[in-house]
């Protein structure tokens, strides 16, 4: 069968190193073309002008939003796996390729380019994680079944092999952005990024379809994952509650990305301080991932410690100009490392949080859990969009985005303390959307010991082996 006939009859492996090669080709191609995109966007407000920048970068979290919701599914249900990640694979160069289309046009089809290029990346961008938590899944399953070992070990294996290639990336590519002369050389570093987008997003077809699950085979209409989440929403105020707390991390994400970067550090310093910032991210995230999972301690302290760490950043800006931050390297370092930290509260805890108040264990169906979790990549994508836009069509984004940025914080751990307290309300009164689920299923019953049942925190597909690095 030739390579570029789209196979709906996906491979069963036999062979666990074949499955395996076969994982570690579509989690470099992946890395590679992801870790292009986080790195330009970077450094996008330092090679580009605010307003090209901020434009480029609203647009892009604007339309990656919109096909998550209404493109991912669909898109997945007809091409597969494989197909689907290949296909936004391709569709993400158009985010690389817009500072090569922008580098040599002029005037005003330079812009209509590039934001066409970049619309064409985000959509491309929300059918990659859906896909790929497909093929994650179905190739953990083969390995648990060719190995007689549990899921969650074959699940592990790929959350570590998957987290190298990912994270190795994304580190080398901001990295080079340091190098001496690179930021300078914005034809070499634009083809350079170009191509190896291209080259990753063709290197999928080298990947053989792994065979999926018939629920991701199904067919939905449209808008039913609008639908789905539109309904979540007006019944469950948890959701609300908790969208202050996303807002945070998004809009700091564009504030750092827009302004932060290019206004106290030096042009050949971003990719050492970006690249910074994710490395101390995926620390965090491991840390207070582990925390969550075999201690006691309530999941209210690293989210309070996570809001913190925002409310930091912003006050820097606050109480000092860019001259005093920028001469003061430890202060930096200390600020982008405490964003990290928040991130990695953001990457794990909230997410847990998320999974406490909408899993099985309180009366959740499956697809309910799914709509809630669906509200994180909305509220992800519409504040960093407006964020973006925001900064790219003021003239002083100093005068208003540290302030906003350290309100949206103190909010959202107050909008938390809220959802918690609802939370530990609806557990008290078995006030849940699932008839069927007993109280005794939610409360523990009366022991000798008196002991409390173990938490036990779910956590769903989306977010075992998910590291969402645009910041």
């Amino acid at each position: 069968m030739p390579l570029w006939s789209v196979d709906r009859n996906e491979v069963t492996f036999t062979s666990k190193y074949t499955l395996l090669v076969n994982f570690c080709v579509m989690s470099f191609c992946f890395s590679v073309n992801h870790g292009c995109v986080t790195a330009l966007i970077a450094a996008a407000s330092t090679v580009e002008s605010k307003y090209f920048s901020g434009v480029i970068n609203g647009t892009l979290y604007s339309t990656y939003t919109l096909s998550s919701l209404l493109f991912a599914n669909a898109t997945l249900a007809k091409f597969g796996s494989k197909w689907t990640i290949f296909i936004g694979l391709l569709f993400y160069c158009g985010y690389s390729g817009s500072f090569l289309i922008a580098h040599y046009t002029q005037g005003d089809t330079r812009f209509a380019l590039a934001v066409a290029a970049t619309a064409v990346s985000g959509v491309g961008g929300g059918l990659l994680w859906t896909a790929q938590a497909s093929f994650f899944n179905s190739t953990a399953k083969q390995y648990a079944k060719i190995t007689g070992s549990s899921f969650e070990k074959a699940t592990s294996l790929m959350t570590t092999l998957f987290v190298v290639f990912y994270l190795g990336a994304e580190m080398i590519l901001k990295i080079s952005l340091s190098l001496p002369g690179v930021i300078e050389k914005k034809t070499v570093l634009f083809t350079v990024f170009t191509c190896l987008s291209v080259g990753s997003a063709a290197g999928m077809l080298l990947v053989r379809s792994v065979a999926m699950p018939e629920d991701q085979v199904e067919r939905k209409p449209i808008f039913s994952k609008v639908v789905a989440a539109a309904k979540i929403a007006r019944t469950e105020p948890k959701v609300g509650l908790l969208a202050p707390y996303n807002f945070t991390f998004s809009f700091g994400a564009a504030f750092i990305n827009q302004y932060a970067n290019a206004r106290i550090l030096k042009p050949g310093e971003v990719g050492y301080f970006a690249a910074m910032l994710a490395g101390s991210g995926f620390v965090f995230s491991t840390l207070f991932g582990a925390i969550n999972e075999r201690t006691s301690i309530p999941k209210a302290v690293p989210m309070v410690i996570g809001s913190l760490a925002f409310l930091f950043f912003a006050t820097c800006f606050i109480v000092a100009n860019n001259d005093k931050i920028s001469e003061n390297r430890p202060l930096i370092f200390t600020m982008y490392v405490g964003f990290g930290l928040g991130r990695g509260v953001w990457e794990s805890t909230m997410k847990a949080v998320f999974a406490d108040y909408f899993g099985g264990d309180v009366g959740f169906d499956e697809n309910q859990k799914n709509a809630a979790f669906s509200h994180i990549p909305i509220q992800n994508g519409v504040m960093g969009a407006t964020g973006f836009f925001l900064m790219a069509f003021t003239d002083h984004p100093r005068a208003f985005a540290p302030e906003m940025l350290a309100t949206i914080a103190v909010v959202g751990l107050f909008s938390y303390a809220a959802a918690e307290g609802y939370f530990r309300w609806q557990v008290a009164n078995h006030k849940f959307p699932t008839p069927a689920v007993e109280k005794s299923a939610l409360l523990p019953e009366p022991a000798e010991d008196d002991s409390l049942l173990t938490d036990n925190t779910l956590v769903g597909d989306d977010d075992i082996y998910r590291k969402d690095t645009d910041a």
